[in-house]
């Protein structure tokens, strides 16, 4: 006896007695399909999140996703990120998570990048001045800045290559904007910036007269 099916592509197989109910049995058949399709879809977000290591945009979402050894147990890694108009106080750092290099503000109001393995060490900042309270500022125009306490700029780097062109806010991964910072695992500083509407990733110490 020849099948009876009741899907769109072969609904002329349906009798005149049967109509009903396979007009009934396609709904279903589409109401199913939908569940699976959402069902899917959900799978393929919760997927996506579990392995998102952007971590939010903000320091304390950020420092909750890493488990650094024991080279940094004298430092305060936040994580390998940093966002834009966020305050890098004294005592805070960028740790990249694969290896052992640190970027942040040092206990001395200094801004400093460190290779925690072999103990070199490059001075952005050094804070001769010895103010007390100072901290770094990524700006939103993708400027690097030191401001003190009372949240004036005493020190200030902007990009030497491309000055004559605007640095804008965007959504770069799904919970960090463009402009902020990510300290890769071989030691490399990153601005992650859109510029003229280019997603750039610009090496701070190649990009900036640093």
């Amino acid at each position: 006896m020849k099948p009876f099916y009741c899907y769109r592509p072969i609904i002329s197989n349906c009798t005149k007695t049967s109509t009903r109910s396979c007009k009934s049995a396609n709904g279903l058949m589409k109401s199913s399909i939908m569940a699976a399709v959402i069902v899917v879809l959900a799978a393929v977000v919760n997927l996506v999140s579990a392995f998102d290591i952007t971590a939010g945009g903000n320091v304390d979402e950020e420092r909750k996703l890493f488990n650094y050894g024991s080279q940094f147990d004298e430092y305060n890694c936040i994580g390998e990120r940093w966002n834009h108009q966020t305050p890098m106080y004294a005592g805070e750092y960028m740790c990249s998570y694969k290896n052992s290099y640190i970027w942040g503000m040092n206990d001395k109001g200094q801004l400093i990048w460190k290779n925690l393995k072999n103990g070199d060490k490059y001075v952005y900042f050094n804070n001769s001045d010895k103010k007390d309270g100072v901290y770094f500022w990524l700006s939103i125009d993708g400027k690097l800045k030191i401001k003190d306490k009372s949240g004036n700029t005493i020190w200030q780097k902007k990009l030497k290559h491309y000055s004559h062109r605007k640095i804008g806010y965007r959504k770069c991964l799904p919970k960090w904007a463009c402009p902020y910072l990510h300290l890769h695992g071989d030691g490399v500083n990153v601005l992650n910036a859109y510029v003229r509407g280019e997603w750039e990733e610009l090496n701070i110490d190649n990009h900036f007269n640093v």
